[in-house]
């Protein structure tokens, strides 16, 4: 297995590949379908792109995570605007499940 397969492998749950009428591609599941993994010449190179896709998502997750706790943080002070510091964190709360759907 190639070392970008075995990455791309260990944070999804489910991992579609195969050639296909376009070239190789590779389906991330149930979460997505993208056509930046669909269609590649060459297998490695599939792999490669999904492994860079899959580090985007990594470091998109970090950042989402990293503005709930600042929030968290922000509702601890006794202040007027609780509440739209409320709404805004579980609104990045539903971002990240979002993020995280279909990874382990």
């Amino acid at each position: 297995m190639h070392e970008d397969e075995k990455f791309v492998r260990e944070h999804w749950e489910t991992v579609e590949a195969g050639d296909t009428f376009a070239g190789f591609s590779i389906y991330l599941l149930p979460n997505y379908w993208p056509t930046a993994l669909q269609g590649f010449e060459r297998e490695s190179v599939a792999w490669q792109r999904a492994a860079v896709f899959t580090r985007e998502r990594l470091e998109q997750i970090r950042r989402v995570e990293e503005e709930i706790a600042w929030l968290s943080d922000m509702l601890d002070w006794d202040s007027p605007d609780h509440k739209v510091v409320e709404r805004i964190q579980d609104s990045r709360k539903a971002a990240l499940t979002e993020l995280k759907r279909g990874m382990k």
